[in-house]
């Protein structure tokens, strides 16, 4: 069993959430941007996918992931969902692809048995340039934020699940 949490900023907002909801919102206006009507269609079907995976701790490629494609239903869309980050192996790349807008979440993972693992969802933001600086800083502060969940797990874990319930 797997679930996906969502950690809250120090705003006390979840960056991850607040981000997929403004996709949503601009894939709903008139005349909205193809792109941001794809982002709004296959980042929560990726979530979906997400939240049933077991990640192991060491992901040696992408755990890629096909879906029908949203202009034609007939055909397979590929992508490379899920990434363990080079510089922080405790953090996770969650990615979807809609040219010229790339959505990037990041997350680490928490453990609790072997059949039952959290993925939890830290900083997101669209990107148009290969490596911007703000990718580096949530790969920085996941990591950081592991290693704080990891030194009192349980505890962390339940005011996670409390935070998440609201």
């Amino acid at each position: 069993m797997s679930d996906i949490l969502f950690e809250h900023s120090f705003s006390d907002q979840n960056e991850v959430e607040v981000l997929l909801n403004q996709i949503i919102d601009l894939s709903l206006q008139e005349n909205p941007d193809p792109a941001y009507v794809a982002l709004a269609h296959y980042v929560p079907l990726g979530m979906e996918y997400l939240r049933d995976l077991i990640i192991p701790t060491r992901l040696e490629q992408a755990i890629e992931w096909a879906t029908s494609d949203i202009r034609d239903p007939d055909k397979q869309v590929h992508f490379k969902l899920i990434l363990q980050t080079v510089s922080q192996r405790t953090v996770y790349e969650f990615r979807i692809d809609a040219p010229p807008l790339f959505f990037r979440a990041f997350f680490y993972i928490y453990n609790e048995s072997v059949n039952r693992q959290y993925k939890i969802m830290t900083r997101a933001f669209i990107k148009d340039q290969k490596n911007p600086p703000i990718q580096q800083e949530a790969i920085q502060e996941t990591a950081l934020r592991a290693n704080v969940f990891a030194r009192d797990p349980i505890k962390n874990l339940r005011k996670l699940k409390l935070h998440n319930e609201k």
